[in-house]
């Protein structure tokens, strides 16, 4: 058997995939592998400290009117309504930037509770008629919510507005011919329109309704520096209101200041309500930082909507202006607990008796919120969150690195749960290179890619959080992942070595990768869970997914995400001796979910599957490295699943893989310890000691360079006994036989003799190969074969395998076609070569 045959045994195998594979395993003959020691983090800065100022807070509230720039379709009154913080008695105020927040959707009108002590938010007639009164006769000053943010960034020279939409907006309904069923931009017009009007009143315009308030800080404006935070719609709205801006819509250019910019976007649970009914939020946020906070728990957007921002702004959208993307999970935490004015749980219901409903936080730590109250730990991790992006986009410093998980993140919210961290750092336009993408759009695309080795099972998979378009999965903003599946139960197979192993295509095995200037290697990495068909969220008819429960993969193995990771060079030369292993640089997690008990709550449970993101430098795969080995011509990584210091050595386990990147400009500040920086010695006590793992035998393998170095083995074909005439087995049929040209260059100028055919074939029973593969029987001769697609589901039945062209070109035309492997065959009939296309 081939190596090249071995790769076929071991997983899917593609024709481009299989050169670059053949050098990757000739390497694999003597090279011993071990483990590189850890990188651990310095603590993440702490941007919530009181600044110099004193904060003092005023408000302004315009009468009612029906305001073109904010609704059109429909004539609803609305008002500029705000609370605004700024900073007094301290050093002389000047340039000041401005911070705007944003509630989302809630009750205008509420009532005491019985205690007294809290308000329940039962009604909307605020919304339409601007009065409270009968049983719900309090207005509800959703504004307010976030003053506990405001007020410190005040104390730091910042003047901040808190907006109203509770008329005309907040609870509102929509016409039939509004394309902005959420009124997402309608909010997002709103804040624009108090930009304007702040505008107006700094440049000493409207002084009949500007607030006396506002002398304090007139003129002392920097509109260079605006940073928008929106919580729910609100979330989703502020970067509406930025495409507004940038894009010029309805002219909001020249209605602010000529100097005014958007720079930085904090979302905190944020709806994706307009990415999916209008192009406005599909936007590339190259101009301004972006951060999404994604509470764990959440009962209201539980499908957690807010993860597909930053998904976009980081796969989809070059930035040319240096501005990080971050996605900051938070378990145990809600929807409503980051609005001190929200009283109530996410599903308080406010009927009847006014009880909770039941809101359970599945595999995460003590719950961070009360069924009614405020949740102070919400608001301590929201103040960092937020406070991290605003001081980091409009002060410079190191205030980004709460946000990276590099960093240790500081006290309090250290100790208070447990977070996924994805961040994308600052860098031009050009600096970053994508390293691989698992999608299985076009068809067969996976298998040229990704595949495992013995005992190993991958696909190109969707994830629920992180997929945009279900109607379309060649949508360019899906984002898509590998399932990697290793030992019981999914496979029985076991490895002579007993070490599970995957491999990856780099760049699709094209063109041989240049990472010798970049600095980081960063993917996005998960854990498996199970999927199931969930309903139609968005109610736009096509199907949804989502994580119905952990998979009994995942459970079975803790250190699932333990994994090892080398490159191999187009000469075949490894990164380095041992093996870079992730959980030196992340924390491994579990899905984690959510049940409540409500009528319109999610299907119960629901869990999440997000990917976080691991980076790892690139001075960490060079030590030790073959002697020659090429940081300039990457063809591959191997994926080592099964270290020893995994748990129980990781002799099962499953996990997703997202987009692989290498970034060349991180942050001056970024930082490695020692065992991170290749001139430093390895630790004995940070690897595992013993003796070095080995890596995969070729004990029975052919040993023929030049067949492997040329993808597919001509020289495989051989005589074979003739497969006695007669009809194809029943229900066994040729479906498709495709010419393909030679595989791709791999750098040294050697490419396969003759061509491939891929022949794909189905039948009623089920296609089983053993340890020596399948062979591929036409006329009187055979040929090794690559199984290179299964189908979507693996389909036993039904395989795609390629062939030398050769093999195909010199057999009798009309010749039987059948394929073996052991005792077993299977005939599909005569073969003729008009078919192949």
């Amino acid at each position: 058997m081939s190596i090249v045959q071995a790769a076929r045994r071991a997983g899917g195998l593609s024709r481009s995939a299989a050169a670059v594979l053949a050098v990757a395993v000739l390497a694999f003959v003597a090279v011993a592998t071990g483990f590189a020691g850890p990188a651990r983090a310095a603590v993440a800065d702490d941007p919530t400290g009181a600044g110099p100022y004193t904060a003092v807070s005023g408000d302004y509230k315009l009468a009612p009117s029906f305001d073109a720039l904010v609704t059109k379709l429909v004539a609803r009154k609305t008002e500029l309504w705000a609370r605004v913080w700024y900073p007094t008695k301290g050093p002389a105020l000047a340039n000041a930037p401005i911070v705007v927040f944003l509630h989302g959707e809630h009750g205008t009108c509420g009532k005491v509770d019985p205690t007294g002590k809290w308000r329940l938010d039962g009604s909307a007639l605020y919304s339409s008629d601007g009065v409270c009164t009968g049983e719900y006769p309090l207005i509800t000053p959703n504004h307010l919510g976030y003053d506990y943010i405001a007020q410190r960034l005040a104390t730091q020279g910042y003047v901040t507005i808190s907006i109203n939409t509770n008329l005309g907006i907040n609870q509102t309904g929509f016409h039939i011919s509004d394309p902005d069923p959420s009124l997402i931009i309608r909010r997002g017009r709103m804040i624009l329109r108090h930009l304007m009007q702040f505008g107006r009143w700094n440049g000493g315009l409207d002084t009949t309704t500007r607030p006396s308030f506002f002398s304090n800080f007139q003129g002392k404006l920097d509109f260079s520096k605006i940073s928008l935070v929106g919580h729910s719609r609100g979330g989703d709205a502020i970067v509406n209101a930025y495409f507004q801006l940038v894009g010029n819509t309805d002219g909001w250019q020249s209605r602010l200041p000529a100097n005014a910019k958007i720079v930085a976007l904090a979302a905190i649970a944020p709806t994706d309500k307009a990415a999916q009914k209008n192009v406005p939020s599909q936007i590339p946020m190259d101009g301004a930082g972006y951060g999404v906070l994604l509470p764990m728990c959440d009962g209201d957007v539980y499908r957690l909507e807010g993860m597909r921002f930053y998904d976009r702004a980081v796969g989809f959208f070059p930035d040319d202006q240096g501005n990080f993307r971050a996605a900051f999970a938070v378990e145990g935490a809600s929807h409503n607990g980051f609005n001190t004015e929200w009283h109530t749980q996410d599903n308080y219901s406010l009927g009847g008796a006014n009880k909770p409903t039941l809101q359970t936080c599945l595999g995460q730590p003590d719950k961070l919120f009360k069924e009614i109250g405020t949740s102070i730990k919400q608001q301590d991790i929201a103040r960092q969150f937020v406070m991290s992006i605003v001081r980091a986009k409009t002060k410079g410093g190191s205030w980004a690195e709460l946000l990276n998980p590099a960093y240790e993140l500081p006290k309090p919210i250290s100790e208070l749960t447990l977070y996924d961290r994805s961040y994308f750092p600052a860098t031009d336009i050009g600096a970053n290179r994508l390293l691989a993408r698992f999608s299985a759009v076009p068809s067969g695309n996976c298998a040229n890619i990704l595949f495992g080795y013995a005992g190993v099972t991958t696909r190109c998979t969707n994830l629920p959080e992180h997929f945009f378009n279900y109607g379309d999965h060649a949508d360019k903003y899906n984002v898509w992942a590998a399932r990697i599946l290793w030992g019981p139960p999914a496979n029985k197979t076991k490895p002579k070595d007993k070490l599970f192993w995957a491999f990856v295509t780099i760049a699709n095995g094209s063109t041989p990768q240049d990472i010798s200037k970049m600095k980081a290697i960063e993917m996005r990495i998960g854990p498996d869970c199970k999927l199931y068909s969930a309903p139609d969220s968005d109610k736009d008819g096509v199907p949804e997914y989502a994580c119905s429960d952990r998979t009994e993969q995942s459970l079975l193995e803790r250190g699932s995400q333990h994994i090892g990771v080398q490159f191999i060079d187009s000469a075949g030369k490894l990164s380095n001796r041992k093996f870079v292993l992730l959980k030196d640089y992340i924390d491994e997690r579990q899905v984690v979910g959510i049940d409540q008990d409500a009528t319109d709550g999610p299907i119960k449970p629901l869990y999440h599957g997000l990917m976080s993101t691991v980076r790892l430098p690139v001075s960490a795969f060079t030590k030790e490295a073959d002697k020659g080995f090429n940081l300039s011509k990457i063809v591959g990584m191997y994926l080592l699943l099964s270290p020893k210091s995994g748990d129980k050595g990781n002799k099962t386990g499953g996990l997703v893989i997202g987009d692989i990147w290498a970034t060349q400009n991180l942050p001056a500040s970024m930082k490695f310890d020692a065992a991170g920086d290749a001139s430093a010695p390895l630790a004995s006590g940070d690897r595992d000691d013993g003796p070095l793992l080995r890596a995969p035998s070729l004990d029975g393998f052919e040993p023929a360079f030049s067949e492997i170095r040329s993808g597919f083995a001509d020289a495989s074909i051989q005589p074979a006994a003739a497969i006695a005439p007669g009809p194809a087995d029943a229900g066994a049929r040729i479906v498709d036989a495709v010419r393909r040209p030679s595989t791709a260059d791999l750098g040294s100028g050697v490419q396969a003799t003759s061509g491939l055919i891929e022949l794909t074939v189905a039948t009623r029973t089920n296609m089983i190969e053993n340890s020596n593969g399948f062979r591929v029987v036409i006329g009187g001769r055979s040929a090794g074969g690559v199984t290179i697609d299964r189908g979507a589901s693996a389909n036993p039945r039904e395989i795609t395998i390629a062939v030398p062209a050769a093999f195909v070109d010199d057999a009798p035309d009309g010749a039987p076609l059948a394929i073996t492997s052991g005792g077993s065959t299977w005939r599909f009939g005569s073969l003729s070569k008009s078919a192949v296309r």
